[in-house]
Formats: structure tokens, C-alpha cells, sequence
């Protein structure tokens, strides 16, 4: 599962944790499911979102 996330700090477990709880609490995965989550770029912002690369691929967006 790979995600993009923006995040306030740039820090890779942060990123993670946050990517794992948008899949759990948002897309409705699995603690099991996001074990294996890629957080593929990393951006300092002052607020947080996460885009689940997956979905936007089923969707036909390039």
C-alpha cells in the first residue's frame, strides 16, 4: 500500500503512523492490511493529508 502524505514534520515514522491510521480509520483497512505501507514522498506542511495511491490509480487518474 503506498501512500502520499503531507505531514508537519518530516520525519519517516511519523509519516508512516499517520498513512497507517488514514487507511485504517478512513479507507477501512485492516491493522493487518497496512503492516506493509510505503510512504513514497514526504512533505512538510502545516497541516496533514494523505492520498492512497491505489484508489487514485482505480480511478483513472494519471
Amino acid at each position: 500500500m503506498n501512500f502520499i502524505v503531507s505531514v508537519p514534520v518530516k520525519e519517516d515514522e511519523y509519516a508512516k503512523g499517520f498513512a497507517k491510521r488514514v487507511a485504517m480509520d478512513f479507507y477501512e483497512y485492516t491493522e493487518e492490511q497496512v503492516q506493509n505501507v510505503n510512504v513514497e514522498y514526504i512533505v512538510s506542511f502545516w497541516g496533514e493529508s494523505a492520498i492512497n495511491l491505489k484508489k487514485l490509480n482505480e480511478m483513472g487518474v494519471n
